[in-house]
C-alpha cells in the first residue's frame, strides 16, 4: 500500500470512529458534520473492533436523532450483524437496559419503518419480540406486526372492496 492510500484507509477509520462516537453520544451535529466530509457517507457502515456500526451504537443508546439521521443515509446497513453476539441494530434496541419502554418504541418503529427486518434471530436463535420486558406489550405488538406485515407482503392482502367494485359494473352494464 502507497502511503497516500495508508493514509486515506487511517482517514477513513477515523471518520467512523467519528461517527460511531457521535452516535453513541447522540451528538447529531458531530455525526452531520462526519457525514458531510469526503467519505462520510462511505463510512456509515464502516465497523468497530466489535463488530459493531453506528447504527448500532444509535439504537442500544436510544440516540433517537442519530439513529433517525443514519437511517436517512442512501445505502444504511440495516441488518449488519456484529461479530460479537451476531446482532443486528433492532436486537440492540430491544435488549438494551439503558432504554425506558417509550425510547425503546421509537427507535424500534424508526427502524423498522425504514426496513429493518424483525424476522431476525440473534445468535441464540432468538426473535427480538422474546428478548424485550414483558411489560413492554406495545413494543412487542409492533414486532410482530412487522413479522405479520412481511410474511403476507403487500400482494397477499385481501381487499374486501373488490366485489363492490363487481357489483358496480354489473350495474352500470345493466342499465345499457
Amino acid at each position: 500500500m502507497t502511503d497516500q492510500g495508508a493514509s486515506a484507509a487511517s482517514s477513513q477509520s477515523g471518520l467512523a470512529e467519528r461517527i460511531i462516537a457521535a452516535s453513541r453520544q447522540d451528538n447529531e451535529e458531530l455525526l452531520r458534520e462526519a457525514l458531510k466530509e469526503e467519505g462520510g457517507i462511505a463510512a456509515v457502515n464502516k465497523r468497530n473492533s466489535a463488530g459493531s456500526t453506528a447504527l448500532h451504537y444509535a439504537a442500544e443508546f436510544g440516540a433517537f436523532g442519530c439513529l433517525c439521521t443514519l437511517l436517512n443515509v442512501q445505502g444504511i446497513a440495516l441488518e449488519t450483524r456484529d461479530t460479537m453476539h451476531r446482532e443486528t441494530a433492532l436486537m440492540r434496541c430491544v435488549k438494551s437496559q439503558r432504554l425506558n419502554a417509550e425510547l425503546r418504541l421509537r427507535c424500534l418503529a424508526a427502524l423498522i419503518h425504514a426496513g429493518a427486518s424483525a424476522e431476525v434471530r440473534d445468535g441464540s436463535n432468538r426473535l427480538a419480540e422474546e428478548l424485550l420486558p414483558a411489560e413492554e406489550s406495545e413494543a412487542r405488538s409492533l414486532l410482530q406486526q412487522a413479522r405479520l406485515a412481511k410474511r403476507l407482503g403487500a400482494g397477499d392482502i385481501v381487499d374486501d372492496d373488490d366485489d363492490d367494485d363487481d357489483d358496480d359494473e354489473s350495474a352500470s352494464s345493466d342499465d345499457e
